[in-house]
């Protein structure tokens, strides 16, 4: 897997519009169930072996994708990937009820990762107020 995809713009392309979205288009839409007193857990991992780092990476995300397939969203480990020069990161989150967030943390914890080192793991708690209209 390459890390750098070879891209090349040529200046003679054309320049498509942005599509436009008008009310009788279909757009993909969905309710996530939230536990109560819903918090967001989450880790952060760095690779720390001497394979390619987008290719530690990739392998995570999809042993998470994978993981998740048997999963409700409730019971999912959400995986991100940020790609950057000096610090690639990948990054996990559970959907946790306020009563779930140890056992989050500890699960985030005990991932293991080929060539991915735990950082840190942590949580905050989602607030919600109702605003007059």
């Amino acid at each position: 897997m390459a890390c750098k995809p070879d891209i090349t713009l040529s200046l003679s392309s054309p320049i498509l519009p942005s599509p436009r979205l008008s009310p009788s288009d279909r757009l993909l839409s969905s309710i996530l169930p939230l536990p109560p007193n819903p918090s967001i857990v989450y880790a952060t991992y760095s690779p720390c072996g001497v394979a390619p780092p987008c290719e530690v990476l990739e392998s995570a995300r999809t042993h998470l994708v994978s993981r998740n397939q048997s999963c409700s969203f409730q019971d999912s480990i959400l995986p991100y990937v940020h790609i950057d020069r000096d610090a690639p990161r990948f990054h996990a989150f559970i959907v946790a009820s306020g009563k779930q967030v140890d056992s989050s943390l500890s699960a985030l914890r005990n991932l293991a990762f080929d060539d991915l080192k735990g950082e840190y793991a942590s949580h905050y708690t989602m607030r919600w107020t109702t605003q007059p209209c």
